[in-house]
């Protein structure tokens, strides 16, 4: 309350962040998705991630995409679906401070298409600690895929605004990040 208060976060919606971490059991998930194709993101294929993200999050988030597929040791990923070529999904993973890898972030159109890109771009490391990942729990999806993984519930935090709410596709939000800097 006195965080709230002295820095004058006045919107605080009812959704709120979980944090899951653990040692993933990956045998438990499915490594394909029959109807989707899965590739790394390149700056060939960048602008179609864009505009994809953009749909979810309703900004442009550019800089952050190039920025992000650029970092050193990350693994970009994206789906489409074979039928027509649309993206499906798309995840960056990245290393913590701790060892362990983060989605940041994973959206996708449904739950076996963020199965398979979790499974896909997590066996792409090697001699990691664990797997760290954040969602809202008003995404059932990546709630299950969470407890899938055999992950633990460490937190659950709201967030707070200051003038209004963001809205986005939550539905298609399976793990967000970095939530220092984009709430989705």
């Amino acid at each position: 309350a006195t965080f709230k208060d002295k820095s004058g976060f006045q919107v605080i919606p009812a959704r709120r962040m979980i944090a899951y971490s653990g040692v993933p059991q990956m045998f438990a998930l499915n490594k394909y998705c029959d109807y989707c194709e899965i590739e790394y993101i390149t700056v060939h294929n960048l602008v179609d991630v864009i505009e994809y993200d953009e749909q979810i999050c309703g900004l442009n988030r550019a800089q952050f995409l190039e920025m992000a597929i650029a970092e050193s040791g990350t693994i970009s990923l994206l789906c489409r679906y074979i039928e027509n070529g649309y993206i499906a999904g798309y995840a960056i993973f990245k290393t913590t401070n701790d060892n362990s890898i983060s989605p940041q972030p994973l959206y996708a159109n449904s739950d076996d298409i963020a199965e398979a890109l979790t499974y896909n771009g997590v066996i792409k490391f090697v001699g990691y600690d664990g797997l760290y990942l954040e969602t809202w729990d008003v995404n059932d999806g990546a709630q299950y895929l969470a407890e899938k993984l055999g992950l633990s519930v460490r937190r659950r935090v709201p967030i707070m605004f200051t003038r209004e709410d963001l809205s986005a596709n939550y539905k298609n939000i399976y793990f967000i990040g970095p939530s220092g800097f984009y709430p989705f």
